[in-house]
């Protein structure tokens, strides 16, 4: 039964929980912060080959934006497979986003992308500040299952997408400073949302048929620092964004049972620890 693949899948990690957990090494990104898997051998430039991740999940409360006047800033959360090496041409994702726009009024929504093709927002799903959200991607043999589900307001978005050939080579659990393109092609990294200390929880994945937590010995875990104009960003047409200066975001070490970390919002961010 695909529709409940994340719980399921949370069953099966718990029989994995800690196995041969490593400790993460530390990239810096231009535009996220978070956890990624990758399979062993992998570096920035080539994700191995030699691990398939076939579904990821992961849990946060929707946090509240905390928007200034005269000032656009966005700010995504999700769950994806695919896109972490350069060479990659796909990504797969699918959460919630927080945009305020230059009078300092938020919007709160349910979205997913599949890049190359643009982002699609989720109409007629309500969600709010508070809310506790459950995200999850399922790839099969068709396609991939996309799931998000408020577990306060009890509402679910599901939906089932032919994709003849996804990126499956990394799972990641990440908060994003969006990229937002013109008709015209010009793109623009948008500033951070200034947000209070976001937590994931319940971060699972499965990779090569092996369900278990972030931290799983299965694969190497890697942890992103968002540091604007830095030299590496992810997803979509990055060598032609105006990338943008500011506020940035660290990540915590893992839970000790590898299954959560937490994101801060910084307004200063350094490359370093």
């Amino acid at each position: 039964m695909l529709y409940c693949a994340a719980g399921m899948l949370a069953a099966a990690a718990l029989l994995a929980v800690g196995a041969g957990a490593r400790a993460a090494s530390q990239d810096v990104s231009a535009n996220w912060a978070g956890y990624v898997a990758v399979g062993q051998g992998s570096t920035e430039d080539t994700a191995s080959s030699a691990m398939t991740f076939t579904d990821v999940t992961g849990r946060w409360v929707l946090p509240k934006a905390a928007c200034r006047t005269k000032t656009s800033s966005s700010l995504a959360i999700w769950v994806g497979l695919g896109g972490y090496s350069v060479a990659s041409k796909q990504l797969e994702q699918v959460g919630t986003e927080i945009d305020c726009d230059a009078k300092g009024n938020p919007s709160y929504r349910v979205w997913y992308e599949l890049y190359p093709a643009g982002p699609v927002s989720v109409l007629g799903l309500r969600i709010d500040p508070g809310d506790t959200i459950v995200s999850s991607i399922v790839a099969d043999s068709s396609g991939l299952l996309l799931q998000v589900t408020d577990r306060t307001r009890h509402t679910r978005f599901t939906r089932h997408i032919d994709v003849a050939s996804p990126d499956l080579r990394s799972a990641e659990w990440i908060v994003e400073a969006p990229v937002q393109c013109s008709a015209g092609g010009y793109c623009r990294q948008m500033p951070l949302t200034k947000f209070a200390p976001l937590a994931f929880t319940h971060t699972y994945a499965t990779g090569n048929k092996i369900g278990a937590t972030l931290s799983s010995g299965n694969w190497l875990v890697k942890s992103l620092r968002l540091v604007p104009r830095s030299y590496r960003a992810f997803g979509g047409p990055v060598e032609q964004a105006g990338r943008a200066g500011g506020a940035g975001a660290a990540v915590s070490a893992l839970t000790p049972d590898g299954t959560g970390f937490t994101v801060n919002w910084l307004a200063n961010p350094a490359a370093g620890a």
